[in-house]
């Protein structure tokens, strides 16, 4: 009850979309609204993902967790910050739901680097450290081959971070925002998919949104992402 929730974005799976999304809410009474509009749309385009970023106590997340990880949304990104203890309700819903989830590992923002690149004692990152953590999260669901429904969120606009990110967590998929007014560029994404088209999902926002004409900026990313893949299977 109450809760508000990002306007949801669209991913696809099998085919050759890139996301494209505006920067929106929608309370609670237009939730029922949000689910006629989303039924009217073909399921198997795509995915429905609730851009929301929570993270709390696990008192807290529990109720998160129900609000959002329900019909028609099918994976959250969700912020580790706090520890297992607050990401556990978000894994056990998710699981319980047959959903997915996209935690912050390396987020494309450039005030990032001052906390997510700090060096622990170690000598890594700490966005290391984040990785490491999705990836066991991850193991419940991993399916050889196939990857998990545990994914991480990697900036588009540190291409040179996907590597390392990628060799620490084999099996999660890519979400990879930060492509067009961020300044990341696609032609540097090629390593975040892996060799699997399910590998990585591309994110574009305002790039589309305001273009002179979205549907065909969206169509030359999509064309452009999926050649990009098509050179490094």
């Amino acid at each position: 009850d109450g809760v508000k929730i990002p306007i949801i974005k669209r991913i696809g799976t099998n085919d050759r979309r890139v996301l494209t999304t505006e920067s929106s809410t929608l309370d609670k009474e237009t939730y029922t609204e949000l689910k006629i509009r989303l039924a009217r749309i073909d399921r198997e385009i795509g995915t429905e993902e609730a851009d929301a970023k929570r993270g709390d106590v696990d008192a807290t997340t529990r109720h998160y967790a129900a609000a959002f990880l329900r019909d028609p949304i099918d994976a959250l990104t969700v912020n580790p910050m706090l520890g297992t203890d607050s990401v556990t309700p978000f894994l056990e819903a998710a699981a319980h739901g047959g959903r997915g989830l996209f935690v912050l590992v390396r987020t494309s923002n450039p005030g990032a680097a001052e906390l997510e690149d700090l060096e622990m004692a170690d000598g890594r990152p700490w966005h290391e450290a984040v990785a490491d953590r999705v990836r066991q999260w991850g193991r419940t669901t991993t399916v050889p081959g196939q990857g998990s429904s545990i994914g991480a969120v990697v900036g588009a606009t540190v291409p040179e971070r996907i590597h390392r990110l990628r060799e620490l967590m084999p099996d999660q998929p890519f979400l990879l925002p930060g492509v067009g007014a961020q300044g990341g560029d696609p032609a540097e994404l090629g390593p975040a998919f892996a060799g699997r088209a399910h590998g990585a999902l591309v994110s574009a926002s305002r790039s589309v949104i305001y273009a002179d004409d979205p549907a065909q900026a969206a169509r030359d990313l999509r064309n452009m992402v999926w050649n990009i893949w098509e050179e490094h299977r």
